[in-house]
Formats: structure tokens, C-alpha cells, sequence
């Protein structure tokens, strides 16, 4: 069975950056045990992955380069925001500095409601400073893994693909892009706060 629209998909790869500037580092490891499941065509993975493995089958190999464009885009200076430090405090007006900290990322939530992960890059008396682009975004992303299982998506995980903000179906999804499992998908990637009136909010979920 190939890939294709509407099917699952498991794929084990890893995912290697700074091979243009001569330091190649593997940013992420999805193992085979933790692979990362998505169903093709449901926009759970960026659309230039789903390209390069459509029409490939179990058991076989991929290795690929997504250009910055076709994976996060540029880095972008407006994606640094400086948010008020009450933002941060909980209902007893208390802050948890061991969470609140310089390079943690936080789960945020723009005026849309959208949650959008961002790194903690300054910490002062009155305000945060956090940093909301995708940790890869400037990177051109090499892919090197194997396509593990193929089958028909079952009635409940074409549900499951239907619900906002879902990612793989059973590798989990992460922000930081290094744990295993990895999501690579629009919701960490697409959905950044930005200024001229998107205000971001501390999302407790």
C-alpha cells in the first residue's frame, strides 16, 4: 500500500540541521519504537514532507532537504514580543519562577485562542521577553528516515484528525523540536504571535 491521501502513516527519521554552514546537528530523533504518525493529506505535517513521501511504501527509505520556505520560514524579528509580567501570574498573583525562566518554552494563547509555544529569552522586573518563532525556522531541514507502517485510517483516528491543533497520532507533539516523537507540523510552526494587535495570555492547559 502507498501513501496517500487519507492513509496512516508511521515514519521513524531523523531530522538533521546546519549542514550549510558546515556543522550539521541532529535537531531530532524519532526512533522506531516512538514513531511519528500522521494521516496523509489532514495538514498534520508541514506540506513539503507529505510530497516528498507520497507514493512511497512500507519499508522504504527517504531522504530529502526541505528549503527554509517549504519548512518555517525565515527567522523573523517581529515573532520577539515583551509581554507584562502579570501575564504570568497565577491566582494568587504568584510566579513560578522554576517554570518561568530564561529558554523554557511556555504554552501561550494569542487573541484568537490559538496556543502557540514561546522561548523565555529575558526575564526583567516588569516584563517577559519571549521569543515565538518556530525553533527551526531559518533551517533547511534534512530528513533521513523509513517509511514503518501504511494501512487505512480507521474511522476514529480520521475523527481525531478533524480536531483543531492535533499532531501525530503516536509520536506525541513537542515544541521544542528535540524530544523524541517529534511534531513538525503547522501548529508549532504557522501560528505565531505577532504585534499590531495580537496580545498573547499565559495558557494554563
Amino acid at each position: 500500500m502507498k501513501i496517500e491521501q487519507n492513509k496512516f502513516v508511521a515514519v521513524s527519521y531523523s531530522l538533521i540541521v546546519g549542514e550549510d554552514d558546515g556543522h550539521p546537528t541532529v535537531m531530532e530523533q524519532v526512533p522506531g519504537d516512538k514513531p511519528f504518525c500522521f494521516i496523509q493529506g489532514f495538514d498534520m505535517t508541514l506540506p513539503a514532507f507529505e510530497k516528498n513521501v507520497e507514493g512511497k511504501e512500507q519499508g522504504e527509505k527517504f531522504d530529502f532537504v526541505l528549503s527554509v520556505e517549504e519548512g518555517f520560514g525565515e527567522y523573523d524579528e517581529k515573532n520577539i514580543m515583551k509581554l507584562p509580567l502579570d501575564v504570568f501570574r497565577d491566582d494568587k498573583g504568584n510566579i513560578d519562577a522554576a517554570r518561568v525562566a530564561v529558554d523554557h518554552t511556555l504554552p501561550m494563547m494569542d487573541a484568537e485562542g490559538n496556543v502557540i509555544n514561546g522561548t523565555v529569552v529575558a526575564i526583567d522586573d516588569k516584563s517577559v521577553t519571549m521569543d515565538f518563532n518556530n525553533p527551526l525556522a531559518g533551517e533547511r531541514l534534512h530528513f533521513v528516515g523509513e517509511v514503518l507502517e501504511v494501512r487505512e485510517a480507521t474511522a476514529e483516528e480520521m475523527a481525531r484528525a478533524t480536531q483543531p491543533h492535533n499532531c501525530g497520532g503516536c509520536g506525541g507533539c513537542h515544541g521544542d523540536g528535540k524530544q523524541e516523537g517529534g511534531c513538525h507540523g503547522k501548529e508549532h510552526g504557522g501560528e505565531h504571535c505577532h504585534g499590531g494587535g495580537h496580545h498573547c495570555h499565559r495558557h494554563n492547559g
